[in-house]
């Protein structure tokens, strides 16, 4: 089973990397995929990463969403 992962920050070629369990784990950059960036989801399967696009997308909108809520109030 994959376990998805939400790049955190990257810094001094290593990925911080949070898990669902709120947990944080450090990958060199160059085990992950080519153009990651902050805020990306991972799915790690057996050791090996790639980024979730879907998932990715609909993090963002419903962070945007969020804060666009907070700021009217």
């Amino acid at each position: 089973m994959a376990q998805r992962l939400s790049v955190d920050r990257i810094e001094n070629g290593i990925a911080v990397l949070e898990q669902d369990d709120r947990a944080m784990r450090m990958v060199p950059l160059q085990v992950l995929p080519a153009g990651l960036k902050e805020g990306d989801i991972l799915l790690e399967r057996g050791g090996k990463y790639t980024i979730d696009h879907s998932e990715t997308i609909r993090r963002r909108e419903y962070n945007k969403k969020l804060f666009e809520r907070l700021k009217k109030n």
